[in-house]
């Protein structure tokens, strides 16, 4: 069966046509799968837009399940991001404050588990930092890098504090059984 020259280019058209469309579409799908606000300053975010950023892009990088937001979790989180900005210390455990144990212990987390695991990544940038800005930090660090991605955890909390020119970030993670 031989084509027509008219048939042939209409073929050739629609092949062009269906070849050309992922790479059309593929700006809108990569912007539907980024995450709200990673690329916002974190000076111009609410705390809430700010932890859920940091919430999706820690998720995204992730292999394991993803962490599920926890209230305990971000109390202690925010806990601490208040008690590093009041006393102008960058640190896991700020001279005078509780281990990290004890700050989420204080929540509530571990009440009625028989086990559990905690974890906690600190972040401290200039106020035009995006939630995107922070994770490559934690990224670039391998023991950031292993906590965010540990598949041990399963919930996060996330503190985060933006004054006087500076952003301070707090993850929690944490598992209990």
């Amino acid at each position: 069966m031989m084509l027509s020259l008219r048939q042939t280019l209409t073929i050739a058209i629609a092949a062009a046509l269906i070849a050309a469309l992922p790479a059309a579409t593929a700006p809108q799908d990569a912007q539907a799968r980024s995450c709200k606000n990673a690329n916002t300053a974190s000076k111009r975010l609410s705390k809430k837009e700010a932890r859920k950023a940091i919430q999706c892009l820690v998720n995204k990088k992730r292999s394991a399940k993803n962490l599920r937001p926890n209230k305990n979790l971000q109390q202690a989180a925010q806990g601490h991001t208040r008690y590093m900005r009041k006393h102008n210390c960058f640190a896991h455990q700020c001279p005078g404050e509780g281990s990290l144990e004890a700050r989420v212990r204080r929540t509530g987390y571990m009440k009625g588990a028989r086990s559990y695991a905690l974890g906690e990544v600190i972040a401290k940038n200039v106020a035009r930092a995006t939630p995107r800005d922070i994770l490559k930090q934690w990224m670039n660090s391998p023991p950031h890098r292993q906590t965010l991605l540990n598949g041990t955890y399963r919930h996060l909390g996330v503190g985060v504090s933006v004054r006087n020119g500076r952003a301070l970030y707090t993850v929690v993670v944490g598992r209990k059984k």
